[in-house]
């Protein structure tokens, strides 16, 4: 018998464990109604771009060097801006709001309102900082603005680099608490708001 074999009653018990202990957070009700169809493509659209914009960003392309390539970044953060705000607009009138049940825990309302809040507030940072780096940037790569000089260009620069940096990272912690919340929905609560924004699934929409 191989070791995994072997492992394997052990396992099975400490996943059946898993479900005893988690059964009393499962909920009860109805699932979530899905999401209005252009809801959950802007939502996967936007995502895409965002993750894009966060793969390929300035380190990596060399805006600070290259006048195209920070001409390709302002439009990108152009890309993501136009997106997440259809998007908000999307989930306020199409979609009629959030999906959570109206049963959730005030805990998970108040978590759930803070991360996705957080969220679009970071993306705003994120992009108005990197739009002002364009800005202040030197004359050699300014594609939005004139361009300043001397050591208050500098200092202003530096100043919207360390911001943009700092809310970049904020909105990587936010996307994994993100993550991790459509995780819990799926795999402890089955409340169907992870289903609700997902084009694979069909579930019925209000």
């Amino acid at each position: 018998m191989s070791t995994i074999e072997g492992m394997r009653p052990a396992i099975s018990h400490r996943l059946a464990e898993a479900r005893r202990r988690l059964a009393p957070l499962r909920h009860q009700g109805p699932e979530a109604p899905a999401h209005h169809w252009a809801t959950k493509w802007v939502h996967w659209v936007a995502a895409a771009l965002l993750v894009f914009a966060y793969v390929s960003n300035g380190d990596v392309t060399g805006a600070l060097r290259d006048p195209s390539a920070m001409r390709f970044e302002v439009w990108v953060g152009i890309a993501v801006t136009v997106a997440y705000g259809a998007l908000w607009l999307l989930v306020r009138s199409a979609s009629k709001g959030s999906r959570l049940p109206a049963e959730a825990p005030w805990w998970e309302r108040l978590l759930a309102g803070l991360v996705h809040k957080g969220i679009y507030l970071s993306i705003a940072a994120v992009i108005l900082t990197g739009f002002a780096m364009a800005w202040l940037a030197p004359s050699d790569v300014t594609v939005i603005g004139p361009g300043f000089f001397g050591i208050q260009t500098t200092t202003r620069f530096a100043l919207a680099r360390d911001l943009h940096e700092f809310m970049a990272e904020l909105l990587g912690w936010l996307f994994a608490a993100h993550f991790v919340g459509a995780l819990w929905h799926r795999v402890v609560r089955h409340d169907g708001v992870l289903r609700s924004i997902s084009v694979l699934q069909r579930v019925k929409t209000i």
